[in-house]
């Protein structure tokens, strides 16, 4: 087969051989996204320091492990005012996603005076130092309900689930302010008149219908 012959510009001389070995270099040099994992939280800056859950491949073949990487920016899911985000603890594990270039600039404004496009810092791309932190259980955490959204704990004692059907809350809930049901407030609305019964002991009978 063609695959099993050593063509003449795959020597070891070849420019074709040269080029090949160049390539592979600057790929074994590239970072783009890897797991990794959680070895401190910063919840006031919303950073994690990681350690990098796959090794870099040198280029005689050996393996070695990634330095850690410090102060990477959560990634938290939010708009119009509104976020998502989850109190991390060490050994927590997610995906460092790497940018193309240099975010240092970029996040000192973006702090300052909100989202605007930066000029790179540096001229370095695809640097770890550059990196974005996504939470991530990796499927370790089996779903309360395979048909719907689920936030949950672990070992999905306490749900909040979201189905076609509406939705099921498993657990004790603490509200602070109103709760409203069909327009009728928990704290604020009044009853109908009842029927109610008071023979010298206590009062007993039915409230009317809440409005």
């Amino acid at each position: 087969m063609a695959n099993d012959v050593n063509l003449p510009f795959d020597e070891p001389n070849s420019l074709r051989f040269a080029l090949k070995v160049l390539k592979e270099n600057i790929l074994l040099s590239l970072n783009v996204c890897m797991p990794c994992v959680v070895k401190a939280y910063n919840a006031t800056d919303n950073t994690v320091d990681v350690q990098p859950a796959i090794q870099t491949v040198l280029t005689d073949g050996s393996f070695m492990n990634l330095a850690q990487v410090f102060s990477v920016p959560v990634i938290t899911l939010g708009g119009k005012g509104l976020a998502i985000r989850f109190p991390l603890v060490a050994g927590d594990t997610g995906l460092l996603i790497v940018s193309d270039r240099d975010i240092a600039l970029f996040m000192q404004e973006y702090k300052k005076n909100g989202f605007e496009a930066t000029q790179p810092q540096t001229t370095r791309k695809h640097n770890l130092a550059d990196s974005f932190f996504l939470p991530s259980t990796f499927g370790k955490v089996d779903a309360a309900n395979a048909n719907g959204i689920s936030i949950q704990n672990s070992d999905k004692s306490i749900q909040f689930v979201i189905t076609d059907s509406g939705i099921t809350v498993k657990g004790d809930v603490t509200v602070e302010g109103d709760v409203v049901a069909d327009g009728i407030s928990l704290k604020n609305h009044t009853h109908l008149s009842g029927t109610y019964s008071n023979s010298g002991g206590a009062v007993t009978g039915k409230s009317g219908v809440p409005q």
